[in-house]
């Protein structure tokens, strides 16, 4: 399972990237979920927007 980082240190992340910084754990979801990347929408996007949406 994924857990996200606490949300008080939200705004640490703010220039951590979802898809290519190692944020959950030893790999970045790049190299976990190539499917899901495969058709991100937004492949530079922060880990603060989908966690906060």
């Amino acid at each position: 399972p994924i857990h996200p980082p606490p949300l008080g240190d939200i705004h640490d992340l703010s220039a951590t990237l979802f898809w290519f910084d190692r944020w959950a754990g030893d790999s970045p979801f790049t190299a976990r979920f190539p499917d899901l990347f495969s058709i991100a929408v937004d492949p530079r996007i922060s880990v603060v927007v989908p966690l906060l949406t």
